[in-house]
């Protein structure tokens, strides 16, 4: 990575860093992903590349998740979602449908008094993940995202 940024391959740099913040994500290092990302977020932004700030606005958003801050996951997972709209990029915007259906039920676990409104949530965006994941012609996906709609339509009471 020091090579890359002395020679000042922005790009590469970028992908380094979300290398790194990937990496501390899966062994549970979240604050320091969520660091990487930023980092890597702002040299995308640099370089004008919207897949890359797409790509680490969506992970952030997962981090954010995980740590059950879910107002901020859920703003930075929009923030992907207009950018993967913007580049047309099916699969990653029924990723993120997904992702946003998976917290928004989540979230309904952790606020009683909300849950009825966050489940139809979960529902409505999960409809839309089905809905891009076959535009995509990805049907793996649509079968989890049926798996998740399955769940939520069970925690409604609508079996």
């Amino acid at each position: 990575m020091q090579i890359n940024t002395k020679i000042n391959n922005v790009l590469q740099t970028a992908n380094d860093f979300t290398g790194m913040a990937d990496i501390n994500f899966k062994i549970g290092n979240y604050q320091k992903a969520l660091n990487y990302y930023v980092i890597a977020n702002q040299k995308y932004k640099e370089v004008s590349n919207i897949f890359g700030m797409a790509l680490t606005n969506f992970n952030i958003g997962k981090t954010y998740i995980i740590q059950k801050k879910y107002a901020k996951g859920l703003e930075y997972y929009s923030n992907a979602l207009d950018k993967f709209t913007a580049i047309k990029n099916l699969y990653h915007i029924g990723n993120t449908y997904l992702e946003i259906g998976k917290a928004h039920y989540i979230f309904s676990f952790d606020n009683k008094k909300e849950k009825r409104s966050k489940l139809n949530l979960a529902i409505k965006n999960l409809k839309k993940a089905v809905q891009a994941y076959t535009e995509y012609n990805k049907f793996d996906k649509v079968n989890e995202c049926n798996i998740e709609l399955s769940k939520t339509y069970e925690e409604i009471g609508n079996y």
